[in-house]
């Protein structure tokens, strides 16, 4: 269901001069606010301008009030792959640019983002930005212990990797402009639109299930790359995760059901199945699942409280049912 007409933005032909015919979707739940301000004012910075921005919103949400002039506003299903599926539909260029509502970016991002693409052969690119892989210290030593996150030292030509317990290995240091990747935030992926639909993420719709949700992301780029696409990341785009979840008590616990839900989801679908040698496949998973509940385990005896373990588990049990 459109809401206007309008779906070119009045310099849009400027990006066509530079051969960069890109659109740009954005999924919101239309309440972003001043992050959201930010964003239209990191749109109107860039340097090669879209050719259309489309605003996809569930379907009993408001557009919001703040606006660029130009731009579209869809209603699809609530859910993080339905509005991005919306945005994919719609565009009419050869690439797309797909952004949440709540980040802010230089003027430069799509030439960076598309000279990567162009020279590495990739599908899709996106801008790195270390500061989303841990908060701090403590995150960064739980995840290598758990395996949900582990430092890489050896160089190679790759950013993100995917483990057999469905976590992840990085690397220590960056010498690199760009990197291919095996994932890479939802929050900015700008991609070949074509690829991106043949890729099928409606195959995906599980990572809907819980209502905090997680692996859409990941299941498009790694998707992506066991069918031939590959993705490549930037190394020198500046970014900011501007962050518009609430971090109340509720958004906690959905997160900790949606973190086992998914994770378990994601390797039977995509490591299971994918990396030879079920048998070390099944002691990874094995193993986070343990590691990680030991965690919960020692938070939950220190807040005499065991909700977040408990959830956690209901999680897993519901990632082992698919």
């Amino acid at each position: 269901m459109e809401e206007s007409a309008e779906d070119r933005s009045p310099t849009g032909v400027a990006a066509a001069r530079r051969g960069i015919d890109y659109s740009i979707a954005i999924r919101t739940l239309g309440r972003g606010g001043e992050k959201y301000r930010r964003l239209l004012q990191s749109i109107r910075g860039l340097e090669d301008e879209p050719r259309e921005v489309i605003v996809v919103l569930p379907e009993s949400c408001d557009p919001p009030e703040d606006r660029l002039g130009y731009e579209t506003f869809l209603h699809s299903p609530k859910g993080m792959v339905e509005q991005r599926l919306a945005g994919m539909a719609h565009c009419r260029s050869r690439y797309l640019l797909m952004l949440d509502d709540d980040v802010a970016f230089e003027g430069a991002l799509v030439a960076k983002l598309y000279e990567s693409l162009i020279a590495r052969g990739a599908a899709m690119a996106f801008p790195i930005c270390e500061k989303l892989l841990f908060c701090n210290r403590t995150e960064r030593v739980l995840a290598a212990l758990t395996l949900s996150g582990v430092p890489r030292w050896s160089r190679d030509d790759h950013y993100v990797r995917f483990l057999r317990t469905g976590g992840f290995s990085y690397p220590t240091s960056i010498e690199s402009l760009d990197l291919y990747s095996e994932s890479a935030p939802g929050m900015c992926v700008f991609g070949d639109v074509e690829v991106c639909r043949r890729i099928d993420l409606r195959e995906d719709a599980w990572v809907q299930y819980p209502d905090y949700e997680l692996r859409e992301d990941a299941a498009l780029i790694y998707k992506g790359m066991l069918r031939g696409h590959r993705t490549v990341g930037r190394t020198d785009v500046a970014i900011e995760h501007l962050d518009n979840a609430v971090g109340d008590r509720s958004r906690r616990l959905q997160g900790l059901f949606a973190l086992g839900c998914s994770q378990l989801s994601f390797w039977k679908r995509y490591i299971y199945d994918t990396k030879p040698n079920n048998v070390l496949n099944v002691l990874g998973i094995t193993y986070w699942v343990a590691a990680t509940s030991f965690v919960w385990f020692v938070v939950s005896l220190k807040h005499r409280n065991f909700e977040e373990l408990r959830t956690f588990l209901r999680g897993v049990a519901r990632g082992v049912r698919g």
